[in-house]
């Protein structure tokens, strides 16, 4: 498949793009640092000829950036190459949204309920999270419109191989890190998970327009069940887990099923995997 990717020269585009191409999809990137703007329409113009299908990653991400910046770059931004890609005849649709969407993440708010899942209501309460819901908002218009299929990935935090080597170390430090704001319900995902659900999202037999969650199935934390770390960080909230969290201690507070039936995508990096084999017995992990 003919690609454009957006992004493709940030940290998790250059991830993105090489799995791609490894998967035999043909792949043009377009990016600022190439000085190719979202900006600007022409620019898209010309990069969507003879494309066939748009991932989405492109975006401020800086949250220290003024509010306006924010919002033109990730909602204009995320419209005007909809808007190039509509008329160019892309069929498919492919957004890199986040988790701070749901307005709950780094410490902004308590969820309603854990885990968490893609019904959970959407407030964001600061100018990224607001970009990233009407970012969705913009692709559910798209797909309305035209018949374009749109697929927005709600990521948790992407971890490269270094990433999961600062969490360890962070933990040595202060083992009962889960009590910061910053923890996030220990969800991540790795970045190779990621680009699997990009590609399984750009398969045919997906249409329409959809919300997913995705992230690890594990949390990174340390030897505490997932049902125990959240009873003590959130004793208020209603637990809705069932018997799949004693059958996996560890499993995540982020509910991905919606991923996994529509778009039949499995994630296969895990944090107690990578401890078994990296972290020389420490946190101690888990078992039945």
């Amino acid at each position: 498949m003919r690609l454009l990717l957006t992004g493709n020269r940030g940290y998790v585009g250059r991830s993105i793009e090489t799995q791609l191409r490894q998967a035999g999809h043909q792949v043009s990137g377009f990016d600022i640092r190439d000085r190719l703007d979202i900006q600007k329409p022409r620019h898209l113009e010309k990069a969507m000829r003879s494309i066939e299908a748009v991932v989405h990653l492109a975006a401020q991400t800086n949250r220290d950036k003024p509010a306006t910046e924010i919002l033109t770059a990730n909602v204009n931004g995320t419209w005007n190459v909809l808007a190039a890609a509509a008329p160019a005849g892309v069929q498919r649709f492919v957004y890199l949204s986040s988790v701070n969407a749901l307005g709950i993440f780094l410490g902004e708010a308590n969820p309603d309920y854990l885990p968490i899942d893609d019904a959970h209501p959407s407030r964001p309460r600061n100018a990224y999270g607001v970009s990233k819901l009407l970012a969705e908002e913009v692709c559910r218009h798209f797909t309305t419109t035209t018949g374009m299929t749109t697929v927005c990935l709600r990521s948790a935090s992407v971890w490269l191989p270094q990433n999961y080597e600062r969490a360890l170390e962070r933990w040595r430090q202060d083992p009962g890190r889960e009590w910061h704001a910053s923890w996030e319900y220990g969800s991540f995902i790795d970045v190779s998970d990621l680009a699997s659900a990009v590609q399984t999202a750009l398969e045919p037999d997906v249409t329409g327009h959809h919300r997913l969650l995705v992230c690890a199935p594990d949390i990174s934390a340390d030897g505490r069940s997932s049902r125990e770390i959240a009873r003590c960080r959130y004793p208020d909230v209603e637990w809705r887990g069932g018997s799949e969290y004693d059958a996996e201690p560890s499993r995540a507070l982020i509910d991905t099923s919606g991923a996994r039936e529509t778009l039949g995508w499995t994630p296969r990096h895990t944090w107690q995997a990578w401890l078994a084999e990296h972290g020389k017995g420490w946190p101690a992990t888990l078992t039945r």
